[in-house]
C-alpha cells in the first residue's frame, strides 16, 4: 500500500509503536478513514491541500488507541486568519492518581525518569474524570511518580487542584500528552514550512502571532531565513521553542501572492468536554478544541456565564470571520439564546467552524455563585459529538 504522500516512511519505521492497517480517502463524504497510531513527529502542519477529515461520529480509531485524525485549515492570501488547531498530541501516558497536592499528582507504578516531562518538548497534564475533568496543565517537573503542574492554567491566578469543593480525588484518570512549540507545529527549516513564506525580514515573510491574555499584548514570529530559526520580532534570539498551549488561539498573516494555502494537522481528537479558566474582565483566546464544525447554540459555558439584556453588562465572545477578516462579538440574554449586539434576531444559528479561534471575555464573575476562589471560574464546554 502506498503511504499519503505526507506520512514518510522512515517516520514509521523509527516508531515500533506506530501501526499502519488502512487509510482510505472518501471523496463524497470529505473523510479520511484511517486506523493509526501517528507518533509525535508526525503532529505538525503538513503542507497538503486536503478537506476536513472528521466528522461528528466517523474518527479513525480502534479498540485500543484514543481516536486520531486529520483537519485541514485554508488560510487565503494576503490576510490575517485566527486559527487553533483542534487535535492533541500524543498521549505519553495514562493512569489515575493515587495522591495529590494543590500542583502535584502522584501514581502508582510508573517507570518515568526525573526531570522526563520537563523543559522541550512540552508536555502537558491532561484530567479525563472528576470535578477537573477537561483541564490540561503544563508539568513543569516530575519524579519516577508524581507530576508538578502550573496551576494558572497560563495565565494571572492559580486554580489550585486541592480547590474547596472542586479537587480532584484519588481515581480521577489522567493523562500526559505531547505539546506543542512553533519548531514542532510550522516546522524548523525553510523547508519544513512550506507552504507558509519563510524570509530575511518580519514585512516579506508569513508571519504567526501569538497573544498574552495577561500583558494583552500580542507577539509576531517569522521564519527567518538568515538565522535558519523562528524569530519574534523586536527580539533576537532564536524561538522554536516558544510553546503553543493546546487550544491556544493563533493568528497567521499570509503574504498577497500564492493564493490560498492549506495547512493540515495530525492529531488526537478530543474525548472528553474541555474546560477553560476565564479570569475576570480579561480577554481570553481559544479555538473550541472541538475537529468539527459548530453553532453558538451548542456553545454552552454553564450556569457561571453571565447573561444580560445589555451586551455591556454580559459575558461576550468574539468568533473569527474570514470573508471580512473581523471578530463579530455575541452575548446571551436570560432567554439563553445568542445575539450580537445591534441585532434583533437571535444568532443561535451562526456556525464557528473547526479550527477557528474565539475571543472570550467575562464581564464580572466575582458575584456568582460557584466561583473557586471569586476572582477565576472554571468553564466546561459539552462535546458536540459522541465517541
Amino acid at each position: 500500500m502506498e503511504f499519503p504522500s505526507f506520512l514518510h516512511r522512515s517516520s514509521f519505521q523509527k516508531n515500533p509503536l506506530t501501526t499502519l492497517s488502512s487509510s482510505v480517502i472518501d471523496t463524497q463524504s470529505r473523510l479520511l478513514k484511517i486506523t493509526i497510531h501517528i507518533p509525535e513527529a508526525m503532529k505538525k502542519i503538513i503542507s497538503l491541500s486536503f478537506a476536513v477529515l472528521l466528522a461528528h461520529s466517523s474518527f479513525g480509531q480502534n479498540a485500543t488507541t484514543t481516536p486520531v485524525g486529520a483537519i485541514t485549515i485554508s488560510l487565503p492570501a494576503g490576510k490575517t486568519s485566527m486559527i487553533s488547531v483542534p487535535l492533541l498530541g500524543e498521549p505519553a501516558y495514562s493512569g489515575q492518581i493515587t495522591s495529590f497536592s494543590a500542583n502535584t499528582t502522584t501514581v502508582n507504578g510508573t517507570t518515568w525518569t526525573a526531570g522526563q516531562f520537563a523543559g522541550t518538548p512540552p508536555y502537558f497534564l491532561r484530567i479525563k474524570s472528576g470535578l477537573h475533568a477537561g483541564r490540561m496543565l503544563r508539568i513543569v517537573s516530575n519524579t519516577t511518580s508524581s507530576l508538578t503542574v502550573n496551576t494558572s492554567d497560563n495565565m494571572g491566578v492559580n486554580v489550585p487542584l486541592t480547590t474547596s469543593g472542586k479537587s480532584v480525588a484519588a481515581g480521577d484518570i489522567i493523562e500526559i500528552i505531547t505539546g506543542d512549540t512553533l519548531g514542532s507545529l510550522f516546522g524548523t527549516t525553510a523547508a519544513d514550512i512550506l507552504p507558509l513564506v519563510a524570509a530575511r525580514r518580519l514585512g516579506d515573510a508569513d508571519q504567526v502571532a501569538t497573544y498574552d491574555p495577561i500583558s494583552g499584548k500580542a507577539s509576531s514570529y517569522y521564519f527567518n531565513t538568515t538565522n535558519g530559526y523562528w524569530t519574534k520580532s523586536g527580539v533576537l534570539g532564536n524561538q522554536n521553542n516558544t510553546v503553543i498551549n493546546p487550544g491556544q488561539g493563533i493568528g497567521i498573516l499570509t503574504q498577497p501572492l500564492g493564493g490560498t494555502k492549506n495547512l493540515t494537522f495530525l492529531g488526537t481528537v478530543p474525548d472528553v468536554p474541555p474546560t477553560f479558566k476565564l479570569e475576570p474582565k480579561r480577554v481570553e483566546r481559544y479555538g473550541t478544541t472541538f475537529p468539527v464544525d459548530i453553532t453558538l447554540g451548542q456553545l454552552s459555558f454553564g450556569p457561571n456565564w453571565v447573561t444580560n439584556s445589555r451586551f455591556g453588562s454580559a459575558d461576550q465572545i468574539s468568533v473569527w470571520q474570514p470573508g471580512p477578516g473581523k471578530y463579530i462579538a455575541y452575548f446571551k440574554k436570560a432567554d439563553n439564546n445568542w445575539y450580537q449586539n445591534g441585532v434583533t434576531a437571535a444568532q443561535n444559528s451562526t456556525v464557528i467552524s473547526a479550527g477557528t479561534a474565539i475571543n472570550i471575555l467575562t464581564y464580572n464573575n466575582i458575584s456568582n455563585t460557584g466561583n473557586l476562589t471569586g476572582s477565576q471560574v472554571l468553564y466546561t464546554i459539552p462535546l458536540p459529538y459522541s465517541l
